[in-house]
């Protein structure tokens, strides 16, 4: 519940491109694949790729570790 809530938070303060926002989405992407709710993980994780694929771009190894993260969950990124 308090990393939904610093997500919101950061979302209202920074926007929906900002790397905090993105490391927030990673984390709860990675708790909700933890607890074995794979939708939640994947929606999750890909709002951390599109902001880091942005921001920081493909190459980068943030956004490698998300898609490393999604590909353990079965779900590559697009």
């Amino acid at each position: 519940h308090y990393q939904k809530c610093l997500l919101e938070d950061h979302l209202k303060r920074f926007g929906d491109s900002d790397d905090h926002v993105a490391a927030d989405a990673y984390s709860l992407g990675n708790l909700y694949g933890a607890l074995g709710d794979l939708d939640e993980g994947e929606r999750y994780l890909q709002m951390a790729l599109k902001i880091f694929t942005e921001s920081r771009g493909p190459g980068d190894e943030r956004t490698a570790r998300v898609r490393r993260k999604l590909e353990a969950l079965g779900r590559a990124g697009d």
